[in-house]
């Protein structure tokens, strides 16, 4: 199979069988997606292999996967001096924080949305450079203030910090 073909038969499946998935099965698509590509090879990912009571019991599973990570979209903040800020001098309405790659970075605190707006997510590469992506739709209210706060910041940063 080629990539084209790949790319163009692939789909998301959203309803799943009872049977279990053999050991072998799942260790087999673990090792194959280690080796998915990411963006200066940091490879963020996490994975989390359940099964028994746990999917049986999906506000379990709700809790434990929410425990896992958060999804906060936050400006940056351009209109403070970051070095001022690294020492010690963080504006009111900022907080500092460190990129995937231990860099300082000066976020406005307000949280524009958050993963608990995201209905749907999916995995992709950027159409223009090629690298990974995250495909997310948003919920009526994420997609509103996502328009909102896009059209009033248009040629400013926008960032996605996960924790």
């Amino acid at each position: 199979m080629d990539v084209i073909e790949a790319i163009e038969s692939r789909k998301s499946v959203r309803a799943f069988r009872p049977d279990p998935v053999p050991k072998e099965v799942l260790t087999k698509i673990l090792e194959v997606a280690l080796r998915a590509p990411s963006t200066d090879n940091t490879q963020p990912w996490e994975f989390i292999v359940a099964g028994g009571q746990v999917v049986q019991d999906i506000a379990k599973a709700k809790e434990i996967l929410g425990r896992t990570a958060t999804l906060e979209i936050m400006l940056v903040d351009e209109e403070h001096d970051l070095a001022a800020a690294m020492s010690g001098h963080v504006p009111p309405g900022s907080k500092l924080y460190k990129d995937r790659r231990g860099r300082p970075i000066l976020l406005k605190k307000q949280v524009i949305y958050s993963g608990d707006n995201i209905v749907d997510a999916a995995a992709g590469f950027d159409s223009q450079g090629g690298g990974p992506v995250a495909h997310i739709t948003l919920d009526a209210r994420g997609a509103a203030i996502n328009q909102r706060v896009t059209g009033e910041n248009v040629g400013k940063m926008v960032v996605q910090l996960e924790e």
